[in-house]
């Protein structure tokens, strides 16, 4: 009896190892195996949640405020008077120095990192809810209103991205909201075309057959049946647009279009250490700025390709 009980138990441990092996797991569940298997897409994801922390406690991880002008006693014509601390070199009460106002660079940044990652939170979510709805109108109806809001996606693509955005923000004013504004009404024709093609190809679908048949409104079947499906395509468009509009952000704030001081951005931040003399004495003043900007843009372009490589299903397992 022992030895049959055994043989049973031995029996149903290989069926448990033969039905966990042939699980059904859901394609977001096969694409985090698949994503954690990518060293550098972890990595980079893990860069960009310290910074976003960073961004968000910023008020708990620096002592001195975002615009405070620290003053020193210091003798000016035989008077001891208090005046900033101006470009001071890194030391140990400023990690990074300071600015030619006096304000602590390691708090200019990390303040300015909330700024830049905002900015580009908010233009890519415009950029996603326009590009989706056009896209998924022109996809799904196609005829009249495909051709018309393709030709007009063809339209905006046609002009040089950077310098309408440079004449929008010029005709709207510096600032924070018409930056956001600008990048998120010009950078949706991407993801309206993506969409666009997936919806063309899906809506040829047995199941789309199956929803017309049961008379499900138009808008059910492209919330419910078609954008769920469209998701990988634009979760990627998603996380490479937010190092365009990152980088497209602090293009526009070194050129003094941008963001406008006194608000960090890390754009803003390298324009103000744009002379010859900083450049070469004050290394302080535009490398911390350009470094963080180097590996945020860079950290969301890989995880991209990672998210890419992930939800992509014809990848092998």
């Amino acid at each position: 009896m022992s030895l049959m009980s055994e043989a049973i138990k031995k029996k149903q441990e290989a069926n448990a190892k033969l039905d966990a092996r042939h699980k059904i797991e859901s394609p977001w569940t096969i694409a985090f195996r698949r994503l954690k298997k990518n060293r550098l897409a972890m990595v980079s994801l893990f860069l960009l949640c310290i910074l976003a922390l960073s961004a968000i406690l910023a008020d708990v991880i620096t002592p001195y405020d975002r615009d405070q002008i620290n003053l020193a006693d210091k003798e000016v014509r035989g008077k001891v008077m208090e005046l900033p601390i101006k470009n001071e070199a890194p030391s140990s009460n400023f990690i990074l120095g300071t600015d030619e106002l006096g304000r602590d660079i390691f708090t200019r940044l990390i303040y300015g990192g909330r700024i830049s990652l905002t900015v580009g939170l908010v233009a890519v979510f415009l950029q996603v809810v326009i590009g989706v709805a056009v896209g998924s109108a022109a996809g799904f109806y196609g005829g009249i209103v495909d051709a018309v809001l393709m030709r007009l996606t063809d339209i905006i693509m046609c002009f040089p991205f950077l310098l309408i955005a440079i004449t929008v923000v010029a005709l709207l004013g510096p600032s924070i909201f018409n930056v956001m504004f600008a990048l998120g009404l010009l950078g949706w024709t991407s993801i309206a075309r993506i969409v666009r093609g997936q919806i063309l190809s899906l809506r040829e679908q047995e199941f789309m057959e199956a929803a017309e048949a049961l008379g499900i409104r138009d808008s059910r079947k492209i919330f419910k049946h078609l954008l769920p499906n469209v998701m990988a395509p634009i979760i990627v468009f998603a996380t490479m647009g937010m190092a365009n509009a990152i980088l497209t952000e602090s293009t526009l704030s070194y050129l003094g279009m941008g963001v406008t001081p006194p608000t960090p951005t890390w754009g803003n931040m390298m324009q103000a250490a744009r002379s010859i003399y900083s450049l070469q004495n004050q290394w302080w003043l535009w490398i911390p700025p350009g470094f963080l900007t180097f590996i945020t843009v860079m950290s969301f372009n890989i995880l991209g390709d990672g998210l890419r490589d992930a939800l992509d299903p014809k990848m092998n397992r």
